[in-house]
């Protein structure tokens, strides 16, 4: 499939045409710029299939250099780290500066390529209000969306490159998680796939190999029997709970050149978690088609 031009590529996933599918995107994949180039040409190839994206990304690693640099001082709480009131402008700075230039580098493609297709950019205040977590200081859940003005965001014709600061009821800054973010809007959208981009191949089993298909019962017995450990148990166990409204949640290495058309296919691009009722109609699908 590698082999295939712009326009096959296209064809092969037309069948997603009009469905939503977020990204997000670790900060990983933003400090590695071959691996952002990946995605981003991704991007730009659902948008053209008439697929509505929406990408939402962070920049943690970002965030942290720069409150360096500006000499803004790390603050800790039971070893866990404190947004304080120093570090939200730093958050804000960087977290837009990110945003504008990863939106216009998706313009840019999007007008080589002659497409008519609309690249907006912008925090998630934009549709989200959050709750603040006062025990981490300036850090916020998402409480409530407005999920009319996020409709009319992500609609044909337009890809939407989100960051995750967003406000209170009373207009104070937070700094939201963006897997939290990416979830949450995903849940309101009703979306065809969410699909994390991070710097591993899906979830590995207990030999190094890429799991292709999970359930949340499978889930809880490959975390008991520690082939699922450490970070990844609370990634798998948070994909699961999105599964009421999500019709599947995947997990790829934003370092393969097309990981994402590739799960999208069913072509090997990752780890995909589904609910048991979805995995077996997929598999009696593939029993009848071969």
């Amino acid at each position: 499939m590698d082999d295939l031009d712009f326009d096959a590529k296209t064809r092969y996933i037309a069948k997603y045409s009009g469905e939503t599918v977020v990204i997000k995107c670790g900060g990983e994949t933003l400090e590695s710029p071959q691996a952002l180039d990946h995605v981003l040409s991704q991007i730009v190839m659902l948008a053209y299939a008439g697929v509505h994206v929406l990408m939402v990304h962070g920049g943690g690693a970002q965030i942290k250099a720069e409150a360096e640099a500006r000499g803004v001082p790390e603050v800790k709480q039971d070893g866990v780290r404190i947004t304080c009131a120093q570090t939200i402008p730093v958050v804000e700075d960087v977290l837009t500066r990110l945003n504008e230039k990863i939106t216009a580098d998706v313009q840019q493609r999007v007008q080589q390529a002659g497409l008519d297709i609309d690249v907006l950019g912008g925090p998630a205040s934009d549709f989200v209000v959050a709750r603040q977590v006062e025990a981490l200081g300036y850090v916020g859940e998402p409480e409530s969306v407005d999920v009319a003005a996020l409709k009319r965001r992500v609609s044909a014709g337009k890809i939407n490159i989100i960051h995750p600061l967003s406000k209170d009821h009373n207009g104070q800054r937070l700094n939201v998680n963006a897997d939290s973010i990416a979830g949450r809007l995903a849940h309101e959208l009703g979306a065809r796939r969410i699909i994390f981009c991070t710097s591993v191949p899906g979830v590995l089993d207990k030999d190094g190999h890429t799991i292709d298909t999970l359930t949340p019962e499978r889930i809880e017995r490959l975390i008991a029997d520690e082939t699922i450990s450490g970070g990844m148990t609370k990634k798998v166990r948070e994909c699961a709970m999105l599964l009421d409204r999500v019709k599947g949640v995947a997990i790829v290495a934003s370092a393969e050149p097309l990981s994402i058309v590739k799960e999208l296919l069913g072509d090997g691009g990752g780890t995909l978690i589904r609910t048991e009722e979805a995995a077996a109609r997929a598999a009696a699908e593939a029993d009848v088609q071969s």
